[in-house]
């Protein structure tokens, strides 16, 4: 590793089907190399406690930028993740177009992939509907999307966008 750099490790565990409710799990990790000149911080800690399963989904919008003039075209992000601590099964994003846009193309962006065009299973004139599937605790989707402005200067462009899963969320009010 570069000096002034790190290099993430991403560790996924299974919790024992024996572990109960409120049990805690403790977790260490330790570096070493042999030019390493600090070695009393080369190790970490962590720990959390058994929670019930929890489905959740998390959503945020944001602007990526463009040009907000006739005929310009606008990009911005829908990043969906699975906060929970289960897998969550047959999602599904569903964004609401500003009136006066056109729908060009989207990207799905996953981590450790190279991004890759994806289709709406649903394309209407002012509605936009992805099936991403099955996502894994803590893994997140984004999805770049881009339109044409279509509307005179003046005119306000708002846009919402929702994600649903089939099964009950454990906090519905970020989705």
């Amino acid at each position: 590793i570069a000096g002034y750099s790190c290099a993430p490790v991403h560790v996924r565990v299974h919790v024992d089907p024996d572990a109960w409710l409120g049990m805690e799990i403790t977790n260490s990790a330790v570096v070493s190399a042999s030019n390493d000149l600090d070695p009393g911080d080369n190790e970490s800690f962590w720990n959390g406690f058994v929670h019930p399963p929890l489905p959740n989904l998390h959503i945020n919008k944001s602007w990526d930028g463009g040009q907000l003039v006739p005929g310009g075209r606008i990009r911005y992000w829908i990043d969906v993740d699975n906060t929970g601590n289960v897998p969550v099964a047959s999602i599904q994003v569903t964004d609401t177009l500003p009136a006066h846009t056109s729908y060009v193309g989207s990207w799905l962006h996953r981590r450790f992939y190279d991004p890759e065009p994806i289709t709406p299973t649903v394309v209407t004139a002012d509605v936009l509907v992805w099936d991403l599937g099955v996502m894994e605790p803590a893994e997140e989707f984004d999805i770049d999307i881009r339109l044409t402005v279509n509307s005179a200067a003046g005119t306000t462009i708002t846009n919402c966008a929702t994600a649903n899963i089939a099964a009950e969320d454990s906090w519905p009010y970020n989705d």
